[in-house]
């Protein structure tokens, strides 16, 4: 396995984990409100952080991943998602996490829906590097009723290294 698909296998392992299945978050006293996910396997630690605006519902977050204390992937992501629908959206992210194990841009699937609920559903429109974790952005959206509820944009990238250090 190559550096690359390591980095790829701990991503799609800590989200799997992570804020899409509502696991335990611990804070940063000097960063108030900001949410923290930590994940470690084996010589890798991954961390997500992401802070929300319950007024106006915006949100923005950074997933950076270590090798060794070393940083060697980040991602960066934001947007606005009402409440309501982020039930739905856990969904399509786990499908891409946990059901397909595949990277999308480090969000979910390019299309989801639920069979009993044709009126809502999840597009993930990848603008760049499709289905490659080391340089990629794009944004994903979700419809109620063909009206756009909500959105995030995302980007993210490896960051090189010459390894000498890591392996």
């Amino acid at each position: 396995m190559n550096f690359l698909d390591e980095i790829q296998e701990v991503f799609l392992l800590g989200m799997a984990h992570g804020y899409a299945a509502s696991s335990k978050k611990t804070k940063i006293r000097q960063l108030p409100n900001m949410k923290c996910i930590p994940f470690t396997h084996g010589r890798f630690t991954m961390l997500d952080m992401y802070v929300a605006n319950s007024d106006s519902g915006n949100s923005t977050g950074t997933t950076t991943i270590w090798c060794k204390d070393i940083p060697v992937w980040t991602m960066h992501y934001g947007g606005n998602y009402p409440k309501a629908v982020l039930p739905f959206l856990k969904r399509a992210l786990l499908q891409a996490y946990t059901s397909e194990k595949r990277f999308y841009g480090g969000r979910g699937p390019i299309f989801f829906y639920l069979d009993d609920c044709v009126s809502m559903y999840y597009v993930n429109n990848m603008a760049r590097g499709r289905n490659q974790i080391d340089d990629f952005a794009g944004e994903e959206s979700i419809f109620v009723d063909g009206k756009i509820a909500g959105h995030h944009w995302y980007r993210g990238m490896f960051l090189p290294s010459d390894g000498t250090r890591i392996l």
